[in-house]
């Protein structure tokens, strides 16, 4: 989402104030170092492939074989994405972008110094730039508001009977959220 975001903002767009990403692979800034592996011939495979690695098995298996198939055909979309990232020549500058731009990651998941790394570099670069570190938060930081606000990553909810306190809970998330980027 974050590298579509950036290239639909270049050359710059009435419909595009400003961005805000977080985590988006820009392995033309940074190498990435290790291997994400070759992607499967077949771009709903991929899908699938893709969802199991990054969510789980056990929620692939939860959906039902339409939402499955709906995943699915979402694969040649993943699969040029996923083709994007793992080049290495420059598919857009990051310096055109030229909006207001927030670059966020976690601070303490498991690839923070890659991040970490990524936003210092483009602090180099994108003088417009703020960069705004998630306390405690991974790569799946959106997952667990989802759970925050009663749901599982599938988007469906745990507890069904209190949405009230579930949504509570989630604006709770939220707002911890925006105090962390606003303190960038």
């Amino acid at each position: 989402g974050g590298v579509v975001a950036l290239a639909a903002s270049i050359p710059t767009s009435p419909l595009i104030g400003s961005l805000v990403t977080y985590e988006p692979p820009l392995p033309w800034v940074l190498k990435r170092t290790g291997s994400m592996g070759p992607l499967s011939t077949s771009p709903a495979d991929e899908a699938e492939s893709f969802f199991r690695r990054m969510i789980s098995d056990a929620a692939w298996d939860r959906l039902s074989p339409a939402e499955q198939e709906s995943r699915r055909l979402d694969g040649p979309a993943l699969y040029d994405d996923l083709s994007t990232i793992r080049r290495h020549d420059e598919p857009f500058s990051v310096t055109s972008v030229s909006v207001p731009w927030t670059y966020s990651y976690g601070a303490g998941g498991v690839h923070h110094d890659y991040y970490a790394s990524v936003a210092q570099e483009l602090t180099r670069h994108v003088p417009h730039l703020r960069v705004a570190p998630l306390a405690n938060a991974g790569h799946g930081a959106h997952l667990a508001l989802l759970a925050a606000a009663g749901g599982d990553e599938s988007g469906r909810a745990y507890d069904r009977a209190d949405p009230l306190r579930q949504g509570h809970r989630a604006r709770r998330q939220l707002a911890m959220l925006r105090r962390e980027i606003g303190r960038a």
